[in-house]
């Protein structure tokens, strides 16, 4: 508030020309009023003082003749305002630009985080995959092997069968073998009994 004061005593030109533009008189009194207007005092306080204090200095700069110039010196403040402004525009721009990509970078980012995820869950879903694959390959080879035993314990289970049978006939052909040896000594002791007896 001390700055626009300042200013507002000191800047006549740039009165003149906000005077002007608020549609009041063009030209100012010999002495500078001790209250300022209240379009200059809201103008100090808001956003666009650094504007105003810009164009308040370029107009401070080129002196002030004593009779009017035609408007020459409002003209320059006017343009002076008008630069200051394209600058803070610009400014702002600049500004919101930089937030862009700042914003545009952080989401870049993100991406590429979810992305790694994304590549790093599917690997393990692929792996799992492969596993759950090898564990199914492991379970049929256990499986195979199963079956091959229980065929060998079958095949040896028949071929015992077979050699208890075989077994069971071997004894069979010693009995008749043995009751036919029988047989014949008792026939020949039958007939060295009857050589005997002649």
């Amino acid at each position: 508030q001390a700055f626009a004061k300042e200013r507002w005593l000191g800047s006549w030109n740039f009165l003149k020309l906000q005077r002007q533009d608020e549609g009041g008189q063009a030209y100012l009194p010999a002495a500078a009023p001790a209250q300022m207007p209240a379009p200059y005092s809201a103008l100090a306080n808001s956003g666009e003082c650094i504007i105003v204090a810009k164009a308040v200095t370029v107009a401070e700069c080129v002196q002030l003749p004593a009779e009017d110039d035609g408007g020459l010196q409002m003209r320059a403040a006017t343009a002076a305002l008008l630069q200051g402004r394209v600058a803070a525009d610009k400014e702002d721009e600049k500004v919101r630009r930089e937030a862009a990509e700042a914003a545009a970078a952080e989401l870049r980012t993100a991406l590429a985080e979810e992305g790694a995820r994304r590549g790093a869950a599917e690997a393990a879903a692929a792996e799992l995959q492969a596993v759950i694959v090898e564990q199914g390959a492991r379970r049929e080879a256990a499986e195979a092997a199963v079956a091959e035993l229980r065929t060998a314990l079958a095949e040896q289970g028949a071929r015992h069968e077979a050699a208890e049978a075989s077994t069971a006939e071997l004894r069979a052909a010693l009995a008749e073998q043995g009751a036919r040896c029988e047989a014949a000594e008792a026939a020949a002791a039958e007939l060295r009994a009857v050589l005997a007896e002649e």
